[in-house]
């Protein structure tokens, strides 16, 4: 489930349907409560009273926290190793990635269908009127509210690594390019220029061009595979480096946009077919969340010594910790009360979602501008096609494998029944 959070269109939530324990999962996420909080604060306010203190105590041992921590401590492991190498790979090889990712998804629409039952007229329209509103609305992508913060490197260093030691909602080629603002990076450019002029003069004749284009998708978007910003190489302003003593400018996102992305990012995270990641791109924020979970890691181990990144991942957590405890209690009430309908939402959102998962794309989120686009001759259409039937045996198997195992725990328990 961490693994499959950190990934763009692949939703943990989706996993835990697949492996079945969604439901388990969402009672366990919705047993967490501050009510102990509230009595142990009383216990200390009343003299250390002893009823308080049962209390607090009773309220504490509500939370599933054996379920919780093996679950939660498996997925904060498998994001923190996600954030390290998934990223790259969705960069390096997306149309690869995304079709696996396509086909696990196609195969994980299955398992809510399977548990809908009779499928009714109403669930029908439930399936495509969701459906047909994620579709629309996975195509949609805002700017955050920014700060702007002058950075003036101490050593020399590429921008891909001054970007983790700095997290910004800005990809390298915006912060390369010229731009009408005040913050303006031509102190960078400078310095490319001199340090090596040849790349300088390539990465120029791209900012011009893109500035050209920028109102017109179809042409950016084919400029974009014939300039060299292909999505199947790497991005050549990140190889750009920056010398020592010079200035850049930074935009990162206010703090309560921080935790507002992180309380609705867990949300999807949570439900199957939406990704928590995905809404972080379409908010402009997953490149920056990873670049600070990176950039703590790197501060932690002392290999940096800029400490915001942990500020950045902390007021994201404490977001994600309100998202968890307000709509994991609302999920919850409705699979009790409402299960057919919310099945059949369920179902449509993970078909909607699957347009974030067409493998050929030209563009990227980071950089505004994304278009599905038919196969050409020079893309990998016979390895997508393998990929994305490997990812849809995978989870067929991983549902065949979760359900073998569910049914021999149940004749395990029902073993001393029929013995009597």
């Amino acid at each position: 489930m961490g693994l499959a959070d950190v990934v763009p269109g692949v939703s943990g939530g989706t996993i835990a349907f697949v492996l079945g324990i969604y439901p388990a999962f969402m009672q366990a996420l919705s047993s967490i409560n501050f009510v102990w909080a509230k009595h142990l604060l009383l216990y200390l306010i009343k003299g250390f009273d002893k009823e308080e203190l049962e209390k607090a105590k009773t309220a504490f041992l509500r939370i599933d926290w054996g379920f919780l921590a093996v679950l939660l401590s498996g997925m904060g492991a498998a994001i923190l190793l996600g954030a390290s190498f998934i990223p790259a790979l969705m960069e390096r090889y997306p149309s690869q990635m995304r079709a696996f990712f396509l086909g696990l998804v196609l195969a994980s629409i299955a398992v809510p269908f399977s548990a809908l039952g009779k499928l009714t007229r109403a669930n029908i329209l439930r399936i495509l009127a969701t459906a047909a509103w994620f579709f629309l609305l996975l195509g949609w992508q805002s700017s955050p509210p920014v700060k702007w913060t002058q950075i003036t490197t101490t050593s020399a260093q590429s921008l891909k690594d001054f970007s983790r030691a700095h997290p910004n909602v800005s990809p390298p080629i915006s912060v390369y390019c010229p731009n009408t603002s005040t913050y303006d990076n031509a102190a960078l450019r400078a310095a490319n220029q001199r340090q090596n002029p040849d790349q300088a003069r390539m990465l120029t004749h791209l900012c011009a061009t893109l500035d050209e284009l920028r109102a017109d998708p179809t042409s950016y978007a084919v400029m974009w595979r014939e300039a060299g910003l292909t999505e199947s190489s790497t991005d050549p302003y990140a190889r750009v480096e920056i010398p020592a003593e010079t200035s850049v400018w930074v935009a990162t996102p206010a703090l309560w946009h921080v935790f507002l992305s992180g309380a609705v990012a867990i949300c999807a995270m949570v439900l199957p077919g939406i990704s928590g990641s995905f809404i972080l791109l379409i908010l402009g924020l997953y490149t920056f969340v990873f670049s600070s979970i990176r950039g703590t890691m790197l501060w932690l181990s002392l290999q940096q010594d800029n400490p915001l990144p942990a500020l950045y991942v902390l007021v994201f957590g404490l977001g994600v910790l309100l998202g968890v405890i307000v709509f994991s209690r609302f999920v919850n009430y409705m699979f009790e009360h409402h299960r057919q309908g919310t099945l059949s939402v369920l179902i449509g959102v993970m078909v909607g979602s699957l347009r974030v998962l067409w493998p050929f794309q030209i563009g990227t989120w980071g950089h505004g501008v994304v278009k599905n686009v038919l196969p050409t001759p020079d893309d990998p259409l016979l390895l997508c096609a393998a990929l994305m039937v490997a990812g849809f045996l995978f989870v067929v198997g991983l549902a065949h494998v979760s359900a073998t195992l569910e049914r021999r725990a149940n004749q395990k328990e029902n073993l001393p029944t029929s013995a009597a």
